[in-house]
């Protein structure tokens, strides 16, 4: 099979590099400093204690997708609307297009442009972070659980968990994704926003008391905005999502790579849906907001200098 990756970061470069090691033919789509080590020297992938090198087609053309059985679109929330416009112009409309991105946002941006009965998305669980250009480094067991946005298409989404079963990434399929995906979103408000803001690891929030309370108080937050969307979560959930996160206790959070590194912040995929969402039910949200506020004004600073330090 032949596999689009738009979008090579951390989650895009491993899921790719796991198909081609599986000896697919996958072209990596990129830009910038990344795409040129990955041309030098191919991606690395660092995982299990291994190092694996990748050396397929890297490039920053999307017309090179015109002839791919699959794409994988894994750019930042803020560049969904770019891409797939792109995709729109160079893809045939019958390629299915699997969305690995955070947030619920972005599946109602591509059912705008692109054709929904072949569009899938999955819910991504991967500790996974790129050190350098085109070096990436995880830890832990990747899952994935992918569903069809076309309700009719429930064997074709058994098909792509079939695919990445075979290359290694744990992954089923489910009949309701959304709710899979909102589930997902409320992790991400729980950790990201605020590990971006203080500079620290998804462990670190857990073990210092006032930074565990406020991400607490947003992951509150969001499951009462889910439960207007109809997707109601028990309070059983937030024991869960603490739990689980200590098998990412060094890890850091996308948002926060993405400030050490001086790119855009996802802030309106996560923390900006669920505003907007509490201004049209007239809710009120103050910690998410207070999150949202602070990371907008971050966004005009430069990087943290000594990330990772708090005060007790």
């Amino acid at each position: 099979m032949k596999v689009g990756i738009a979008g090579t970061g951390a989650v895009g470069g491993f899921i790719g590099g796991k198909l081609a090691l599986s000896n697919h033919e996958v072209v990596f789509l990129s830009r910038g400093t990344n795409l040129l080590r990955m041309q030098e020297r191919g991606l690395k992938i660092r995982y299990s204690g291994e190092e694996k090198v990748i050396h397929k087609e890297f490039t920053h053309l999307t017309d090179t997708f015109d002839d791919v059985d699959l794409i994988i679109l894994s750019v930042k929330s803020n560049d969904t609307i770019t891409m797939a416009r792109q995709l729109r112009k160079c893809v045939s409309p019958d390629t299915p297009i699997l969305l690995m991105q955070n947030g619920v946002s972005n599946e109602e941006i591509a059912m705008k442009y692109l054709n929904q009965s072949c569009l899938y998305t999955a819910a991504v669980y991967l500790t996974a972070r790129m050190t350098e250009p085109g070096i990436i480094e995880t830890s832990g067991k990747p899952r994935l659980t992918i569903g069809s946005l076309d309700s009719g298409n429930r064997e074709e989404a058994k098909l792509l968990t079939h695919l990445f079963n075979e290359a290694g990434i744990q992954s089923k399929t489910s009949s309701n994704i959304m709710r899979a995906k909102w589930k997902k979103l409320l992790w991400n408000v729980t950790f990201n926003p605020l590990s971006a803001y203080a500079g620290v690891t998804v462990g670190q929030i857990v073990d210092h008391p006032k930074l565990r309370e406020t991400a607490e108080s947003a992951l509150v937050e969001g499951m009462q905005i889910a439960s207007y969307k109809g997707f109601i979560f028990q309070n059983e959930l937030i024991h869960q999502i603490f739990k689980g996160a200590r098998k990412a206790d060094t890890h850091y959070t996308s948002m926060l790579q993405d400030r050490l590194n001086g790119k855009q912040l996802e802030i309106e995929a996560i923390c900006g849906y669920f505003l907007k969402e509490a201004t049209k039910l007239g809710v009120s949200i103050p910690v998410i907001q207070s999150l949202y506020q602070n990371l907008a004004a971050l966004e005009k600073e430069a990087p943290p200098k000594n990330p990772l330090h708090i005060e007790n």
